[in-house]
């Protein structure tokens, strides 16, 4: 599931600011979780949604590949 979330966020490259999401903004990963998470995976357990979130921010802030 993690995957699938970094390979969406990272896929975005025609415009790459859109490709990047700031996990420290409350209010964009609330709009990633209902807009997202609950839409495209289906997860609409809050507390699921908020932890395949949370391992995708780790996982992205691992990766120096992306632009930014």
């Amino acid at each position: 599931m993690v995957d699938k979330i970094v390979k969406h966020w990272a896929s975005r490259s025609g415009n790459p600011i859109s490709s990047l999401v700031s996990c420290t903004d409350p209010k964009e990963l609330e709009r990633v979780k209902e807009s997202w998470v609950a839409k495209k995976l289906g997860i609409s357990d809050g507390a699921k949604a908020d932890a395949s979130i949370e391992k995708t921010c780790k996982a992205m802030h691992a990766d120096n590949t992306r632009a930014g």
